[in-house]
């Protein structure tokens, strides 16, 4: 099944895939220096190097447990004749599955997809998605200012955050001084720390 409107095209191989995101690229390079490979093999040096954020693996080993609870459901659209329309496919026997999983009591997570004019259903608008990539890159940059005089602690942190979240105290003060400085840029001056999560909590409704 492949649908037109597919936002997760490398969800259709089962192997690794090394995606790249251009742009958070800043162009350092790093990534040509570890390469050691004429054809990619999705070692992950990439990914390890980039201090941007701007190479992600996509794909990992799963066991059959983790599959299972809880299911994630994909459902791109209840109405027949516009799923055969976007997919190809009919989609009886996917809803029939559904209802199946809807009696087993399992945890289930329903997955709607954005499409050209079925579901209205959006999980991101691209101007967000654009925003938080220019946050991640905005890290990135700072991440190579911090190693020119040595400081690799720091750099190694705003190459994580806010890009993979945060483990430690010192990763979350970094990450939230990113996205208030990001914020401050755009001309929210007004905005303290404190006020940040009210922004959260008004993209999120």
């Amino acid at each position: 099944m492949k649908c037109r409107w597919c936002h997760n095209p490398e969800g259709l191989s089962f192997k690794l895939q090394l995606l790249f995101y251009k742009s958070r690229c800043i162009s350092c390079n790093e990534c040509k220096k570890v390469c050691e490979n004429s054809l990619c093999i999705a070692c992950g040096n990439y990914v390890r190097v980039c201090p941007a954020g701007a190479r992600r693996l996509a794909g990992r080993k799963v066991t059959t447990r983790e599959l299972a609870d809880p299911v994630l459901f994909d459902l791109k659209h209840t109405d027949s004749k516009i799923h055969v329309a976007f997919t190809g496919k009919d989609n009886a026997l996917i809803l029939s599955n559904l209802e199946l999983l809807g009696k087993t009591g399992k945890a289930l997570i329903l997955k709607k997809s954005r499409n050209e004019n079925g579901n209205k259903d959006v999980e991101l608008p691209e101007s967000v998605i654009e925003t938080l990539d220019s946050v991640i890159a905005f890290a990135g940059r700072y991440a190579c200012e911090a190693r020119r005089p040595g400081r690799e602690e720091l750099a190694e942190i705003l190459e994580k955050v806010p890009a993979y979240g945060a483990d430690t105290f010192p990763e979350a003060l970094q990450s939230l001084r990113i996205l208030h400085l990001s914020l401050r840029m755009e001309g929210h001056y007004h905005l303290r720390p404190g006020q940040i999560r009210s922004v959260h909590d008004a993209i999120s409704r």
